[in-house]
């Protein structure tokens, strides 16, 4: 029986301890609760921060690059306003050197522009020149309302239509029957009578530098210049039986003749039709080129000179002239 009783109280005592024992992991185990609930408290409040912080963050980077795209593209509106200024100085800068000047003291000619007062509204304004070898090409004015006209058969005049000045700016050693501008109204290329010298047919002057830059030569025999064209860097004429082409930029076809520069046509293309070429005329797309004669033969040719059409335009001798539709290319 005290055997039994010792178990028992034995029993009761570890009883006791694993009560106690438990006990005490219940409080650990509650506390650890407490922390958690404090932990995912805090983790929560933290994401929520993290959360708005990252909202900030998109925001401010949103911000960022919207105001990285409105600099960089105030930088380019800056750099094109900066590079249009520079274009408008560089064409000030050659409309003020194309200019004419007035040279009427200088050699001691005399004034042959003679201004007219304008009766009609679509008249802006009226002068008379002198006289020329072929009226119908002897004049054209360039993009700076710089007039250029022959006088006395053989000088080359300019007339501001903005200053009102004349200059002289050459006297040929033949006939003048064509004027053109380039399309920046800085090339003036002048074609007339062949007067035996192929290489003096044909010249053409930088404005700018009031010099010839090119003089281009005609190889066939007693080809006289009618009509001049531009497209870019290229010329045509049209003689009494060939058109022709000249790129002035290539210098390959750059050759010294006669102690002349003279510049070897690119194309020759010879005209099987009836009469002198009397006009030549680049659509405005430059795509096709017209021609006609003055017995009326008109001829259509794509950019790489490639026959395309012909038409009897006019009768013979009767002086036609070319002129492309500006807004529709099919039109003559």
């Amino acid at each position: 029986m005290s055997t039994k009783q010792e178990e028992i109280v034995e029993l009761e005592a570890r009883v006791n301890a694993v009560t106690m024992d438990f006990e005490k992991e219940s409080s650990n185990t509650h506390e650890l609760e407490i922390a958690k609930n404090v932990l995912s408290k805090n983790l929560e409040d933290s994401m929520q921060s993290l959360s708005v912080k990252d909202k900030e963050l998109q925001e401010l980077q949103s911000q960022y690059y919207m105001e990285r795209k409105r600099l960089e593209d105030s930088i380019e509106d800056f750099k094109n306003e900066i590079k249009g200024l520079g274009m408008k100085l560089k064409k000030a800068e050659v409309e003020n050197k194309a200019q004419p000047c007035s040279n009427i003291e200088r050699d001691n000619s005399s004034a042959i522009f003679a201004p007219i007062p304008s009766t009609k509204s679509i008249h802006k304004s009226i002068v008379t020149a002198g006289k020329c070898l072929y009226c119908f090409n002897a004049f054209d004015i360039n993009e700076h309302n710089i007039l250029a006209v022959v006088h006395d058969y053989i000088s080359v005049y300019l007339y501001s239509e903005n200053t009102k000045i004349e200059e002289k700016l050459c006297t040929c050693q033949y006939d003048v029957c064509s004027l053109a501008w380039n399309e920046q109204g800085t090339l003036l290329a002048i074609g007339g009578c062949h007067n035996k010298n192929k290489n003096d047919t044909i010249q053409v002057w930088d404005i700018t530098d009031r010099k010839i830059t090119k003089r281009l030569l005609i190889e066939h025999e007693d080809q006289d210049c009618y009509c001049l064209d531009w497209k870019g860097d290229t010329i045509i004429a049209g003689t009494d039986n060939y058109i022709y082409q000249w790129d002035i930029t290539n210098p390959e076809k750059d050759r010294d003749r006669q102690r002349n520069k003279a510049l070897f046509p690119n194309n020759a293309i010879f005209n099987i039709h009836n009469g002198c070429i009397a006009s030549v005329q680049w659509s405005d797309c430059k795509s096709k080129l017209a021609t006609i004669t003055d017995c009326g033969d008109m001829c259509i040719y794509d950019e790489k000179f490639n026959y395309t059409h012909q038409v009897k335009a006019h009768d013979d001798y009767c002086d036609a002239r070319l002129q492309w539709c500006p807004w529709d290319n099919q039109v003559i």
